[in-house]
């Protein structure tokens, strides 16, 4: 579960196998469940997306049935991808939380101002909502997303379960990327508000990224404590017009 930037998170399935499978990623070692690899190969290019997502969706243990596609997301603010959706559920995602754990100086941030993006990043828990996808396209669908969601190399896929009204569904997420160059450790709140507070870029600020992220929360009667805080911070910071 994860924000647009920050992201989608793509579940295989409405009840999971017995056994989750390994992932096979192009020419990577195969992720077991709760691993990841050991390097991102979707960084690199548009065949080795696609090579991924083969490998991944035709795994012989794969549930039979392609036509419940979920998604999830940390945010509602993602709640409306780059597909089209049939279903929106209330989801929680234990073993992972969100933080704003990604720096960015592309989009809401820049070399001069850089600000922070939220991630999925190990321990507790956190509430957000699961999406599922029509079967109509579902390929080119799924390819489109995993192109937005690793395009730069700061996700890894995990499989995890999801825990939705009435029964646990199984799922690919993307997590943070430890490894990466723009992967931080948690910052303490007065140093994420001021990122949050500065960081611009040519897609806008991040005090609207977070205003937006926690209204949309809001409005699923979803209230993350960190988000809410840093929220606070932000705007009592914020200068007139801001």
């Amino acid at each position: 579960m994860a924000a647009a930037a920050g992201g989608l998170r793509l579940m295989e399935g409405l009840r999971p196998p017995a056994a989750a499978p390994p992932v096979q990623l192009g020419n990577q070692p195969a992720v077991q469940p709760g691993r990841s690899a050991t390097r991102n190969p979707f960084a690199a290019s548009g065949s080795q997306k696609s090579r991924s997502l083969t490998d991944t969706h035709s795994h012989p243990d794969h549930p039979p049935s392609p036509d419940d596609q979920v998604l999830s997301s940390i945010s509602p603010a993602a709640a409306c991808p780059c597909v089209p959706v049939a279903e929106h559920r209330p989801a929680r995602l234990h073993g992972y939380h969100r933080d704003f754990r990604l720096r960015m100086t592309h989009g809401r941030g820049s070399p001069e101002a850089p600000g922070l993006m939220l991630a999925l990043t190990g321990g507790g828990s956190c509430r957000g909502v699961a999406l599922r996808l029509p079967p109509q396209n579902l390929r080119a669908e799924l390819l489109l997303i995993w192109r937005r969601e690793m395009l730069t190399g700061v996700y890894v896929p995990r499989w995890v379960a999801l825990a939705t009204p009435g029964e646990r569904v199984w799922a690919l997420a993307f997590v943070a990327n430890k490894r990466s160059e723009r992967y931080i450790p948690r910052p303490d709140e007065a140093t994420a508000a001021e990122y949050l507070r500065t960081g611009r870029g040519a897609l806008g600020t991040c005090a609207v990224y977070l205003d937006k992220t926690v209204q949309d929360l809001r409005a699923w009667g979803l209230h993350d404590r960190r988000l809410e805080r840093l929220h606070r911070r932000v705007f009592a910071q914020a200068e007139p017009g801001e």
